[in-house]
């Protein structure tokens, strides 16, 4: 076991340090790189999901106390949501009949890019045109009538369902002598959630990058090898892949390096770390006496 984990440690220097080194998984069958690459980023995203759940999971669970918070105190103190599991009624009735709530007003969502979004309440069934205008409005998120809501999908086109789908099967009403404990129980759910979702996020993390990693990998080794197979360097569209492969191994240690050291870390460099690897790579295999004096054949 110990000289399998010094032999693979040896195998990601060496894909720093050594471009020759990539040679061995061109030439090697898919089963040896897929099993690297699969280990190594399995181990990243561990990694990625570990530093998640201790640094950032905590500060989405503070900003969404901090919105619940916010929502207490800015609750009007006469104002009694009811809910008959077939309608949605805001009391008192006369000044309530129509309600716009802008949730960008919550200070943890406020930022200078971000435009109005507004949960616009109508305590009468709207016509489909006024219905339309109204989610047309570039600062409406969702209109909600008594017995329905309507959002816009992704082809922009008007989507209606009724609102016992999304709320309980219950009769309740809310006003704002109820929102302390209510806080107080859900802020006491968060931290159950957290405290169990913690373990769970690591794992999650390493196997979705190897899904996502692998998804990536069709298309940069289809675009390697055409550039390779122009230069001379490959002969089939697998050699390609498997050499994008061992490269996407380096370029997301180098990304979580880089996230650690500047938070800020562009898409940008993600594409251009790769095809920067790969043309080094490449190069080293076209032109190997300038890099190293020795002399490789084509594969």
């Amino acid at each position: 076991m110990k000289n399998q984990f010094k032999k693979y440690f040896v195998t990601i220097v060496l894909g720093f340090t050594n471009p020759q080194s990539y040679m061995r998984w061109v030439i090697l069958p898919t089963k040896h790189v897929f099993r690297f690459f699969a280990i190594s980023l399995f181990i990243i995203g561990l990694i990625r999901g570990g530093l998640f759940s201790y640094f950032q999971l905590p500060k989405l669970v503070s900003s969404i106390s901090q919105a619940t918070e916010e929502v207490v105190a800015q609750y009007p103190e006469d104002l009694v949501v009811a809910w008959d599991t077939k309608e949605l009624t805001l009391f008192p009735t006369g000044k309530y009949q129509d309600l716009d709530v802008d949730i960008t007003k919550l200070s943890f969502l406020t930022n200078e890019f971000v435009k109005p979004l507004n949960i616009r309440y109508r305590s009468s069934e709207l016509n489909p045109e006024l219905r339309n205008e109204l989610l047309n409005d570039e600062e409406t998120l969702v209109v909600i009538e008594k017995s329905q809501y309507s959002v816009l999908d992704e082809e922009n086109k008007s989507l209606t369902k009724q609102l016992n789908s999304v709320l309980p099967q219950e009769e309740f009403d809310v006003q704002a002598s109820d929102l302390p404990y209510l806080q107080k129980v859900f802020n006491e759910n968060l931290v159950v959630w957290q405290n169990r979702i913690k373990y769970l996020l690591p794992i999650f993390f390493g196997l979705i990058t190897i899904l996502m990693e692998l998804f990536f990998s069709l298309f940069y080794g289809t675009i390697l090898w055409l550039f390779a197979k122009m230069a001379g360097l490959l002969k089939t569209w697998k050699q390609g892949w498997r050499l994008s492969l061992a490269v996407l191994v380096t370029l997301n240690i180098l990304e979580l390096v880089m996230q650690q050291v500047y938070q800020n870390n562009p898409i940008a460099i993600r594409e251009l770390g790769f095809w920067a690897i790969s043309g080094f790579i490449l190069l080293s295999w076209k032109f190997p006496d300038f890099l190293s004096g020795e002399t490789k054949s084509k594969i």
